[in-house]
């Protein structure tokens, strides 16, 4: 079955959405690199990302160049 572009960037927003809640602007940098597990899980959110990234069409992804960089 092939997913729509849409299914991909749902799941791209999903796993970003997760890493913006457990990384916190007062969460200190010491302790997010004492926590093992965070950082495992954090580091997997990412090669997520980058593995469903692969999976967007590049016509999609030239025709919304202007994407923000940046979450708000």
């Amino acid at each position: 079955m092939c997913k729509t572009p849409i299914v991909y960037l749902l799941h791209i927003l999903e796993e970003c959405n997760y890493v913006l809640s457990v990384v916190t602007d007062d969460l200190p940098m010491y302790q997010f690199f004492s926590d093992e597990t965070l950082k495992r899980a954090v580091c997997r959110s990412w090669e997520i990302v980058g593995e469903v990234t692969k999976k967007i069409p590049a016509a999609v992804s030239y025709t919304h160049l202007t994407l923000p960089t940046k979450l708000e």
